[in-house]
């Protein structure tokens, strides 16, 4: 019996920081689509436009270099509204032009240097927007930190 539950948990451990698509963190603050397993998308708000992170399906960057796509907002009940992603540094696309409201469906569509054409899917929700974005109040403010013999002490009577 012991050596069971000892075998499981190295096989466990073994595993490492393997996700199942879908589970991977978020790294901008944003919300990771759904989809192929070949990419993770990263949608993020960011004063006022969409802005999607593109990474491997190990969760690193990936290099959107000879990479193209698109996006589609498909709000409910209404017509679907499509945009081309344009590319906005090592990893990141914008796109312009896409004013989602809370439960708009947003779907990457990808297309990789090889031919290969990935999606990746998420609703539009206010975990999407950074603190920065328009609408949200006054930016995060994070002040530098101190030795802990200098911080503030709250003190109640």
């Amino acid at each position: 019996m012991f050596a069971a539950v000892v075998a499981s948990t190295l096989y466990a451990l073994s595993l490492g920081t393997a996700y199942a698509h879908g589970d991977h963190p978020s790294t901008h603050g944003g919300t990771v689509g759904r989809g192929d397993d070949g990419i993770v998308v990263e949608f993020v708000m960011e004063m006022g436009t969409i802005n999607l992170y593109v990474h491997d399906e190990a969760g690193k960057p990936l290099s959107i270099d000879n990479v193209n796509g698109t996006l589609t907002l498909v709000p409910p009940q209404h017509s679907a509204q499509e945009v081309k992603l344009v590319p906005a540094g090592y990893h990141k696309f914008t796109a312009p032009g896409i004013e989602p409201v809370m439960g708009d469906r947003l779907r990457a569509r990808i297309a990789l240097p090889s031919g290969e054409e990935l999606e990746s899917v998420a609703l539009f929700s206010s975990r999407m927007q950074l603190r920065s974005s328009p609408g949200l109040g006054t930016p995060l403010k994070l002040d530098p930190l101190l030795p802990r013999a200098e911080r503030a002490i709250a003190v109640s009577n």
